[in-house]
Formats: C-alpha cells, sequence, structure tokens
C-alpha cells in the first residue's frame, strides 16, 4: 500500500511540474499523427521529469511483478508481460497526456521509461 502512495506522490509531482513548465519548453518539429498536431519538445536528456519516468516505470513494473507472483501465482512468463506491459503503457499515456496539456510530445520521456523498464527486468524478473 506505501508503495502505491509513493506512485501516486511521483505522478502528481510530475503533474506539477510540468504544469510549472508549460511555457519554457518550445516546440522543435511538427508531426502530424492521424489529423493531430504533436509536437516533439526541446528539452534536456536529464532532469526531474526524466527521473520521475524513470522511477515510475521503473517501480510500476517491478512491483506489479511482485504481486502478479507472489499473491495471485501468476506464471512467471505471464507476469513478465505484463508487468512490463503496464509500466510501458502507463509512461506513453503519460507523455500523451503531456501532448494534449503542454502541446509536445518528448520521445526522450519514452527512452527513459524504456531504461526504468529494463532496470525492472534486471532487478526484479531474472
Amino acid at each position: 500500500m506505501m508503495a502505491l502512495f509513493v506512485l501516486l506522490a511521483a505522478f502528481q509531482s510530475s503533474l506539477i511540474h510540468d504544469w510549472q513548465y508549460v511555457q519554457t519548453q518550445q516546440p522543435d518539429t511538427i508531426l502530424s499523427v492521424n489529423e493531430q498536431i504533436i509536437r516533439e519538445c526541446h528539452d534536456a536528456w536529464t532532469s526531474q521529469d526524466k527521473f520521475l519516468h524513470f522511477s515510475v516505470s521503473t517501480a510500476l513494473s517491478g512491483f506489479s511483478y511482485y504481486y502478479l507472483v507472489s499473491r495471485s501465482d501468476t506464471e512467471n512468463r505471464t507476469a513478465r508481460l505484463y508487468s512490463l506491459s503496464l509500466g510501458a503503457f502507463a509512461g506513453l499515456a503519460k507523455e500523451i497526456y503531456d501532448s494534449r496539456t503542454r502541446g509536445c510530445f518528448s520521445w526522450k520521456d519514452i527512452v527513459w521509461d524504456g531504461v526504468g523498464l529494463t532496470v525492472a527486468f534486471l532487478m526484479f524478473m531474472r
């Protein structure tokens, strides 16, 4: 239960952080996807937002894997698939939310989500 509160606090902190920097990030390019305009953000590779993407995807995948294997007796292979998919979906959903509220989509955030998923796999699922 404590882990859920930590994840929610990190997500809330990320939303507040993103709201504060709405005006500071300038779009680099414009990509047309499904008749919507998505601007790619010009952001740094290291920031608080990147750390939150990394840590939330790692924690979400790790804790969900632990729950599936130990509490619900799910097979290891299935638990890996569900846990990594949950972490990837959460990161992608956050970027889609950012693209609609801030007006830009950060591929660097997606990369940090992937790094977090890799760390979760290596730490918890091997």
